[in-house]
């Protein structure tokens, strides 16, 4: 008698593919687990935006980058507090302006004309931030002698356009 086609295969007939099936599923999982990771941290980074650098925090970097240590400068110091006098200043200044700018927006019929002055007068407080800034930086530059002074604007050069080359 012969042997019929529907007896079951011998146990050895099939292990080779069983074993690629098997490859093929692990690679499928794991391909699925990778790209899942890569969305997932797209998503992650488009909710997660780096904190902007602080001019204080910007020039202590470039401070530390020509050798000299700017907690123990007080012209650093100094200048670090009249940066945040300054902020302060204008935060005060400025947020009653923008509470009554949302509110004015929030009017079913908003005064266009009553938001552009309140817009001017925020730009002219954070016009007069960018005074003080710069006034306290030019005090805090000319401290230091010729050749620090060019160290350190090289440096916060190269600390600009390492910014602007990332945005």
């Amino acid at each position: 008698m012969a042997e019929s086609s529907s007896a079951p295969p011998s146990a050895g007939a099939n292990p080779p593919r069983r074993r690629i099936l098997s490859w093929y599923g692990l690679l499928l999982i794991l391909s699925l687990t990778l790209n899942l990771c890569a969305v997932a941290g797209y998503v992650w980074s488009l909710s997660h935006e780096p904190e902007p650098v602080r001019p204080n925090r910007r020039i202590a970097t470039a401070l530390a980058r020509i050798g000299t240590d700017p907690e123990s400068s007080p012209d650093f110091r100094s200048w670090r507090q009249e940066v945040h006098d300054a902020q302060q200043a204008m935060t005060q200044s400025c947020d009653p302006l923008f509470e009554q700018l949302w509110t004015e927006m929030a009017k079913p019929t908003p005064d266009h004309d009553r938001i552009r002055d309140l817009l001017d007068q925020i730009a002219a407080q954070r016009r007069t931030f960018g005074t003080a800034l710069t006034a306290a930086t030019i005090r805090f530059l000319h401290t230091l002698d010729p050749a620090r002074r060019q160290a350190l604007v090289q440096a916060l050069s190269e600390e600009r356009n390492k910014d602007h080359a990332r945005d």
